[in-house]
């Protein structure tokens, strides 16, 4: 009985994943780039009022900022409070932690197919390089890994962005009356 040694094509199937997942983490580098120039061009909106849905971010650290999104509850001198969509209670934030604030223009504008279309990207993306991780720390094959992550998780994304398109932002000013001394 002879035995056959099996050749095989994992270096060459590797390469092409690596080759994918830096074509894709391109194109979104350039979707980004264009989506904050596109931002960046936007006009300024007036004071933010009681009731408006907003984003406002809260600088936490040094150079780190969260997010905190909710309806205006109330504003005053120094700070603001608003129904955070995460927490059961009002959140009242001091005007120096607020770094940006954006109010919401609503939801995405744009067909389906371009919702899926990004979303499908981003999953497919993160799945192969999960793919990626997950067959490396398992000691298999990682490209097939990169592969399944890359169709699943691409697959699911482009559901998930056609199904929720997600909401666009603009960034606004506040007039906080200026401190009684």
């Amino acid at each position: 009985m002879q035995y056959r040694h099996c050749t095989s094509d994992a270096p060459s199937v590797a390469r092409r994943v690596a080759h994918l997942v830096v074509a894709i983490a391109s194109g979104l580098a350039m979707v980004a780039g264009n989506a904050a120039a596109q931002s960046d061009t936007t006009p300024v909106l007036g004071p933010v009022a009681v009731g408006t849905r907003v984003r406002l971010w809260e600088r936490v650290a040094s150079d780190v900022s969260v997010p905190v999104i909710g309806r205006v509850g109330r504003i005053a001198r120094d700070s603001i409070t608003l129904a955070a969509e995460a927490v059961a209670t009002p959140v009242e934030l001091a005007w120096p932690s607020v770094s940006r604030i954006e109010v919401s223009a609503g939801p995405q504008t744009g067909s389906r197919s371009a919702g899926a279309l990004r979303g499908g990207i981003i999953g497919a993306l993160g799945g192969a390089v999960a793919g990626v991780i997950l067959g490396n720390m398992a000691n298999r094959n990682a490209p097939k890994f990169a592969i399944a992550g890359f169709v699943i998780a691409g697959g699911a994304g482009a559901g998930i962005g056609a199904y929720a398109p997600g909401e666009r932002w603009q960034p606004a000013t506040t007039t906080t009356p200026a401190p009684t001394r």
